[in-house]
């Protein structure tokens, strides 16, 4: 059986992904994430290199990105998704022993910059099980963690909002080499059918590079 490791990264690790649209299976951006501090947070700058084609193109706020964690890889700040959320508690994205079965939930709140409110974040995390991944990075033995979330959304015309992230988690690179998101909703909208739910955007990222760092020896 494969046997997964925790994750360890050091300053200046680098993971380059192509996100991809995948209603239209257009690129929209290469994506590279540098592990920029470890104390007392550990931070990731994210930065996008769009297509040249925007037809792929998912609205996303243009200030500067960073993820934020309390360790690797436990999230307090995560700008994948369409706004940035702020968490009131770092929101695991694996689960404590990386094996097939294992599971936890998560009750939380996060805000969100420009807004004043604080939201509801529920997720229930499960280790599906081990799958072969092929990116551009490689094949890689994986362990498929999903998560189902149910939270409250800052469009007050948007209610009952549930999401599925579902990442592939490498020990060769600390991180996943796939993740794919999406999600549905409901909306205060009388031209929408009673009980139809919206999609939201469904994006997936595929790493392209793992450029580890080697720290320096004391």
């Amino acid at each position: 059986s494969v046997r997964f490791e925790p994750p360890r990264v050091n300053l200046g690790d680098r993971w380059v992904y192509q996100e991809i649209n995948r209603y239209n299976g257009l690129p929209l951006s290469r994506t590279s994430v540098t592990v920029t501090a470890k104390e007392p947070l550990l931070v990731c700058t994210v930065e996008r290199q769009l297509t040249d084609t925007q037809a792929g193109a998912i609205a996303r706020p243009d200030q500067p990105i960073e993820e934020r964690y309390a360790g690797p890889w436990e999230v307090i700040r995560e700008p994948t998704y369409d706004m940035p959320l702020d968490f009131a508690e770092p929101v695991p994205l694996l689960p404590e022993e990386l094996r097939p079965g294992a599971a936890l939930s998560e009750r939380t709140s996060y805000t969100v910059p420009g807004y004043s409110s604080r939201y509801r974040w529920d997720q229930r995390l499960n280790a599906v099980g081990v799958e072969r991944v092929t990116t551009a990075a490689g094949t890689f033995e994986c362990l498929h963690v999903r998560r189902r979330i149910r939270f409250d959304y800052p469009d007050v015309f948007r209610f009952s909002s549930s999401r599925i992230d579902d990442l592939w988690y490498a020990s060769e690179v600390n991180r996943w080499v796939l993740r794919e998101w999406t999600g549905d909703y409901l909306h205060e909208n009388s031209l929408d059918r009673i009980g139809a739910r919206r999609r939201e955007d469904w994006v997936r990222w595929e790493l392209v590079a793992y450029e580890p760092q080697v720290p320096a020896r004391g």
